[in-house]
């Protein structure tokens, strides 16, 4: 799966461009699918640590999400975009989020996904001390949509080669506060939609889709 969080200097520029205000809150639940490993999953519901779909996709180690105080992670999809965004909190009390975005085209069958071509990817990550992001180009076709193994396959191949990047940038890595790599280019992943500035500080509160 994408990068895990690395954490960000909150000394720095925010990891978005546009505005929260006026943006509706995301209060409706969407399209329910099943997905073979991954359990039920409803678009605009936020699941807590202990759900299929937490555990089997972040849950390496084994013992990482039992040293968290909270990890919760959103889901939503529609027939271009599939978004997924976590917050967790650990042990001291430190804040984090991360916001994936999958663009591509994804067909649905009743509860199952009848297709799903994956062309590119979006990532920032918030973890309060550090931060990063990027893009990579995918280029896949899941080949077997109701399995999240499939998916995880797919995605971890793509990003496993050096070119899939075209843009990435850190956050206090070097230096405190500075970015490194090409920031704008991925903040204005999706034209920014999806990476909007403050996103992070209330990772579900907005509906994406």
């Amino acid at each position: 799966m994408p990068r895990k969080n690395k954490g960000r200097n909150r000394n720095r520029k925010t990891s978005g461009i546009g505005s929260t205000q006026g943006r509706q809150r995301d209060d409706v639940t969407g399209l329910t699918i099943e997905v073979d490993g991954f359990g039920s999953i409803t678009s605009d519901k936020v699941y807590d640590k202990n759900s299929s779909l937490i555990r089997n996709t972040v849950g390496s180690p084994s013992d990482y999400l039992d040293q968290l105080r909270s990890f919760e992670a959103e889901v939503e999809f529609n027939k271009s975009y599939i978004v997924y965004t976590t917050r967790q909190v650990d042990a001291e009390g430190k804040v984090g989020a991360t916001r994936t975005v999958f663009q591509g085209a994804f067909e649905y069958s009743g509860n199952r996904v009848k297709s799903a071509r994956l062309d590119s990817m979006g990532q920032v990550s918030d973890s309060g001390d550090f931060g990063y992001g990027g893009t990579n180009y995918l280029g896949v076709t899941i080949a077997q949509p109701s399995s999240g193994w499939s998916w995880m396959s797919a995605i971890n191949g793509a990003l496993d080669n050096p070119s899939s990047s075209t843009a990435s940038f850190d956050i206090g890595m070097e230096t405190p506060g500075a970015i490194t790599g090409n920031y704008a280019a991925v903040v204005s992943f999706g034209n920014g939609r999806f990476f909007y500035e403050g996103w992070e500080n209330e990772p579900f509160s907005t509906n994406l889709l």
